[in-house]
């Protein structure tokens, strides 16, 4: 069970606060955002903080996990990128931040080049020590050059905001974008397989599903989401009962609870996040009724999927 990110960590980026009756900075209404495993075995979280005043919103931030401690991940000393930024994901020579572009120069995101242009949330790469700007949408996951992601088609502009349709997955090899169709994709492996669900609004589960050269798959009839997929092609995610774990990878309803496949039955897996080459999962659960926490699932025995 991961400690509580310190406040004065919190504090280095989020502006928003209440006082206590002693006089110490309290940051409440935070919510888990995005939840990064890497497969070093870092953990990189982002929380959202409300804010209100002249305008409100989200601020967003990202932590890592080193083992004994929270750290900062915020490339703050670089002025090209702004407060509002959060670590969409995270491999061994890339980072993948989102930001709001509207906080950025236009011509550096490299999506408009007009002040005043239709522009929203962004993906930056940075590749050993290289800022990389991939365009419109939301990146998710990186493996093998390829970035993973989706875009809303949500975009704020001049003559007020727009959405214009449905959400798409995306595939990014390398800075080429292409669209693998209706739905968000929220993580690629080997070979840029990607897993995520086919939705058709931002609100809204779809079925967990699998794209593999361009052909799309159903893990589940049952409504919900793969969030991750490892280099081996095992893949976890969330349904209706819980989370789930797809052993034989992209094949056609190969989602299996992951509750029974526990040693201790006390535990019931809300959701599983992340999976490491390993096989270690990063998940969200409960014990004998307790309240949910995050927990690192660690495997017995290796199982390989047959891709």
């Amino acid at each position: 069970m991961l400690p509580p990110i310190p406040n004065d960590l919190i504090g280095r980026h989020i502006r928003s606060y209440t006082l206590t009756s002693d006089g110490r900075k309290t940051y409440a209404g935070g919510r888990l955002q995005d939840i990064v495993l890497t497969d070093e075995g870092k953990v990189i979280v982002t929380f959202a903080f409300p804010f209100s005043g002249g305008f409100g919103g989200l601020a967003e931030a990202s932590y890592a996990w080193e083992g004994r401690a929270w750290f900062d991940v915020l490339p703050s000393a670089n002025a090209r990128v702004s407060t509002n930024t959060w670590v969409a994901a995270a491999s061994r020579s890339s980072t993948a931040f989102v930001t709001d572009a509207l906080d950025q120069s236009p011509a550096w995101i490299g999506t408009e080049e007009a002040a005043g242009a239709d522009v929203s949330a962004a993906v930056i790469l940075l590749r050993n020590g290289a800022i990389v700007p991939l365009g419109h949408g939301v990146a998710t996951d990186l493996a093998d050059g390829f970035t993973s992601g989706y875009d809303t088609g949500f975009r704020i502009s001049a003559q007020g905001s727009l959405n214009n349709g449905k959400p798409q997955a995306i595939l990014w090899s390398g800075m080429r974008q292409e669209s693998l169709g209706q739905g968000v994709a929220w993580s690629v492996g080997h070979g840029g397989v990607v897993v995520g669900d086919d939705r058709a609004s931002s609100t809204a589960w779809g079925n967990p599903t699998c794209w593999s050269n361009r052909r799309w798959t159903r893990l589940s009839p049952r409504r919900g989401s793969a969030f991750a997929i490892n280099a081996t092609g095992v893949i976890v995610g969330t349904y209706e009962q819980g989370g789930f774990v797809a052993l034989l990878g992209c094949r056609s309803n190969a989602a299996q609870s992951l509750d029974g496949l526990l040693r201790d039955r006390r535990w019931h897996i809300r959701s599983a996040y992340r999976i490491s080459t390993n096989g270690t999962i990063l998940a969200l659960g409960s014990r004998a009724g307790s309240a949910l926490s995050l927990v690192l699932l660690k495997p017995v025995a290796t199982v390989r999927s047959t891709r």
